[in-house]
Order: C-alpha cells, then structure tokens, then sequence
C-alpha cells in the first residue's frame, strides 16, 4: 500500500471511530442522565406566612365622570347626563354638530387635567364605526371639557364626520 493510501485509509478509520466515540457517548450520558435523577419527591411544606405590607396611599378615584347621552339617543332636544353613571359634571352642552361640553361642578380645570372619552356601546348604532375623543380646540368655553363624537362615513372617499347620535363616557382622572 501506497503511503497516500495508508494516510486515507487511517484518516476514514478515524473519521469512523470518533463518531461512534461520540455516538456512544450520547447514549451512555442519556443513560445516566435517566438513571441518576431518580423520580421526583414530594412536596415539601409550605413556608411561614410572611408579614403584612404597608398601606397603600388612598386613592382618590376619578376626580370627575359621565355618561352623556346625546338628543338623538335620548329623543330628547338637548343631550342629557345619565345620573346613576354620572359625578363632577354639573352641565352638558352641545354647541355644534358632534361638540360636547361638559362644565364641571368644582374646580377642575381642563387646561391642567387629561382626559378619555369613549363611545358608550350600549347605546350605539353597532352599524356605524363610531369614535368619541378629547376635543381642546375653541370650539367650547373656558373652564370646559370638550368631547367630539364622529362617525366613519365611506364616500366619497372615507373620512370621519361629525356624529349627532353618539353616546360617550369621558372621565377625568
């Protein structure tokens, strides 16, 4: 046998013998692996109750909420508050098509304060895509939070409109 051939041939023996080396390896670690965990014991007692924690600060909830229903929900000519579902408003106004504003009964001042409005669903046309937001533009007195309702109207190209028929929660946290 040639040199070149002697170096092939050990080079594939070699080749052959470490991947059983590792092949066996594997074998054997899986092995011991499920012979040396043994099965799982039992749970243990339960700790010592720890102490109680301090007391929170007390929230102060919403500073003010409501749930206002507009004329063309209400039937009525004016939009009305839901009392039940109402604190920290004392009117609602509706000045312009899908322009609510809501005057507070204290002192809260919505160029210092955030606030959400959402549509309220159950009173809502489940047809229409409907959308009740914020509104800071100048479109309500001073001292009031406003709130407009729109409406997704598709033509002639999709916008959103101003909705007269749109009840809303707003809260002022």
């Amino acid at each position: 046998m040639s040199n070149a051939a002697t170096a092939h041939a050990a080079v594939l023996w070699t080749l052959r013998y470490s991947t059983r080396l590792r092949q066996a390896f594997i074998v054997i670690s899986a092995v011991y692996d499920a012979v040396s965990k043994g099965p799982t014991g039992a749970q243990g007692p339960a700790g010592a109750k720890g102490a109680q924690g301090p007391q929170g600060p007390t929230g102060d909830g919403a500073a003010a909420y409501a749930f206002v229903v507009p004329p063309e929900v209400s039937m009525g000519t004016d939009p009305v508050f839901v009392a039940a579902r109402t604190r920290g408003f004392a009117t609602v106004t509706n000045p312009l098509l899908g322009l609510y504003c809501l005057a507070p009964t204290g002192s809260l001042d919505p160029s210092t304060r955030s606030w959400v409005a959402t549509v309220e669903y159950s009173r809502a046309d489940p047809a229409q895509v409907t959308t009740a937001e914020p509104d800071t533009g100048a479109g309500c007195p001073s001292g009031t939070f406003g709130v407009r309702t729109l409406k997704l109207a598709m033509t002639p190209t999709p916008h959103w409109s101003a909705a007269w028929d749109v009840a809303f929660m707003v809260v002022v946290p």
